[in-house]
């Protein structure tokens, strides 16, 4: 799973799943029916609202107005598909090559030594992404974690940090390490 947010577009995401016939000439389910039409527009960069809290605060407290360029999250399952090619096996084989991964990198104008602290002192955050979109249509990620790099960069001019977060458990207000809801009314 991964949802980008970037200047000039609406937010992104990209699904990859896997799936397997698990016995040979099995037909398939009949296609989902869709909605004739969808509300509301794009859920756009404009609408969004980012939050970098530390644990001792709730998600959504400290909003960081004006300065994020962009934000992108990505959640890896680490699960992958074993194929051989006599396909012995194949339904049911799967590996977990990696461990799962869960990661938010933010760009932002860099104005205070805030975020670099929090860093240097290995301070567990709590991050929000929130936009709204028309009234049918709405996005909201809480990932906590470690800022896991805070490197200093350069857009246009003005000097940025891209900061990224590894993803932990969070026990006292998620659960999880991650908490993701989309709204997307239909008629």
């Amino acid at each position: 799973l991964k949802i980008a947010i970037r200047p000039n577009l609406p937010w992104q995401m990209d699904v990859g799943v896997l799936g397997m016939v698990t016995t040979a000439g099995a037909t398939k389910t009949a296609g989902l029916s869709l909605p004739s039409t969808l509300q509301g527009d794009d859920v756009l960069w404009t609408q969004s609202t980012v939050f970098i809290d530390t644990t001792a605060s709730a998600y959504g407290t400290t909003q960081q107005t004006g300065r994020i360029v962009s934000a992108e999250f990505e959640l890896g399952n680490g699960v992958n598909a074993r194929h051989t090619l006599d396909g012995a096996a194949t339904p049911y084989r799967i590996a977990l090559s990696k461990e799962r991964a869960l990661s938010c990198t933010i760009v932002a104008e860099y104005d205070s030594q805030t975020q670099y602290t929090a860093w240097a002192a290995g301070t567990v955050q709590r991050v929000q992404l929130k936009a709204t979109g028309a009234s049918s249509r709405s996005v909201k990620l809480n990932i906590s974690g470690y800022w896991e790099t805070v490197p200093f960069g350069e857009d246009n001019g003005v000097i940025t940090t891209q900061m990224k977060l590894m993803g932990l458990y969070d026990a006292t207000t998620l659960t999880s390490d991650v908490q993701l809801v989309i709204v997307n009314g239909v008629t």
